[in-house]
């Protein structure tokens, strides 16, 4: 539906498990949908079909970097029995409008905000992502608040990192040094980097 506004936009698919692959090759086929594997590109293939489905490792924050659009499908359906969803921060930190499915209740924080500069952001629907991603394509204005707020959620996080070590640190600070050096059984002496970091 989208390409019938956007002739030259093309799908990446990236599956959770590499297993997946040949099921959602089929599957595309099925509905009609020339594809082609991310592995065969390096070979001289064409990247000449509708979708790309990528069969590789590694190049998820790279693909994110060259989207137009990204969508979470793991946040499309309940996940980890209370629907935790799917972390947002690595595509957001690429600065690229993100679109989400309902089941995002770790990262309601951040998928609030994203809502309310434009509530289509969260879809439950093939029809609805692609009515998303034609807006977004199509007006420059929202895309350009999109990336605004982004960037407002990425400043207002670019402190928790080093929140999380000074929790950590005030945690095992009253640990004596002994016990955090002691073999512990069936735990590898390098799994003890806390005192790298605590007991200079």
């Amino acid at each position: 539906e989208a390409r019938r506004v956007v002739p030259s936009l093309r799908l990446l698919l990236v599956p959770r498990y590499q297993f997946y692959v040949p099921g959602m090759v089929q599957r595309l086929a099925s509905r009609g949908l020339a594809c082609v594997l991310k592995s065969s590109l390096g070979s001289g293939a064409k990247a000449n079909g509708h979708v790309i489905v990528v069969d590789t490792f590694g190049e998820l924050s790279r693909l994110y970097s060259i989207a137009s659009v990204i969508f979470l499908g793991g946040s499309l359906y309940c996940r980890n029995v209370v629907g935790l969803g799917q972390n947002p921060i690595e595509p957001l930190s690429q600065r690229r409008p993100l679109f989400f499915g309902p089941f995002m209740n770790l990262w309601r924080e951040i998928t609030d905000e994203l809502k309310t500069v434009w509530p289509g952001v969260e879809v439950r629907t093939s029809g609805e992502l692609a009515a998303g991603a034609i807006a977004v394509l199509s007006d420059p204005g929202l895309r350009a608040r999109l990336e605004e707020k982004i960037e407002q959620i990425l400043v207002s996080h670019r402190e928790d990192v080093a929140k999380n070590v000074d929790l950590v640190m005030s945690a095992v600070a009253d640990i004596p040094a002994a016990v955090l050096t002691s073999s512990t059984p069936g735990i590898p002496a390098s799994t003890h980097a806390v005192r790298i970091i605590g007991h200079d």
